[in-house]
C-alpha cells in the first residue's frame, strides 16, 4: 500500500467536519 496517507479518513473527516462547522457558524452569524 503506497497511498497510506491518502488511506486515512480521519484527518479528511475531521478537516471536513471542522470546514462544516466554520461554515455554519459563518452562515448563522452571517444571517
Amino acid at each position: 500500500m503506497k497511498r497510506h496517507e491518502f488511506k486515512n479518513p480521519v484527518p479528511v473527516r475531521e478537516r471536513m467536519a471542522e470546514k462544516w462547522k466554520k461554515r455554519f457558524m459563518f452562515e448563522k452569524g452571517y444571517s
